[in-house]
């Protein structure tokens, strides 16, 4: 779970953004949003959903 919560932190707004910059350079976009900001929601969507089943599953009392 910790490596992938800090797999989505880096690639989110760090390094991962390299990986999409030259679509969003060329104005792509993704479902109607600009492809820079809809690859930030999707990776923070990533860490939401990591923090949701680790609440559920490993903080249990």
């Amino acid at each position: 779970m910790g490596a992938a919560f800090l797999l989505a932190l880096i690639m989110g707004p760090g390094p991962g953004l390299y990986l999409i910059n030259g679509y969003a350079k060329a104005g792509g976009s993704i479902f109607g949003l600009p492809a820079l900001y809809a690859w930030c929601l999707f990776w923070f969507a990533i860490e939401v959903a990591i923090v949701v089943i680790a609440a559920k599953t490993l903080w249990k009392k």
